[in-house]
């Protein structure tokens, strides 16, 4: 699947499978950890067969940090690439949306698996939440 990861200057595309892991998943688990207060869930692999890209995030204070490196093989020694910080609005909110936009089609095995409803669901809540809790202090 194509994969394009934009922020400012910085862009990295990447064509990505989901064998051994599934990123997709991954960013959606990462995503949920960081709403349910996890400062540093585990990082996403985008896995180009042999070559990966890792993705993590971290909650600093108020703000998102998140961090690229890259392997030359899946689980091998990574090299830093690049790091970004901003606030929800800038470096979770586009994830979310991009999740919400994926998991809106109907992949079906063996192109990519079959995504989980509920799990979107409870991410969209979660973030739903976020904007309650904001807006009433």
């Amino acid at each position: 699947m194509l994969v394009s990861l934009e922020y400012g200057e910085f862009s990295l595309k990447l064509d990505v499978s989901n064998v051994p892991s599934d990123p997709m998943e991954q960013l959606l688990e990462a995503l949920a950890g960081l709403h349910k207060g996890i400062n540093y869930p585990d990082p996403i692999i985008w896995h180009l067969e042999p070559y990966c890209y890792y993705a993590q995030f971290e909650k600093v204070r108020n703000n998102y940090k998140i961090k690229i490196s890259e392997s030359e093989e899946f689980k091998g020694p990574a090299r830093f690439v690049c790091e970004f910080e901003g606030d929800y609005q800038q470096m979770i909110l586009p994830f979310y949306r991009a999740m919400k936009r994926f998991y809106s089609y109907n992949y079906q095995p063996p192109a990519w698996n079959e995504p989980d409803q509920k799990r979107i669901v409870k991410l969209k809540e979660l973030v739903q939440s976020k904007k309650t809790n904001k807006s009433d202090s």
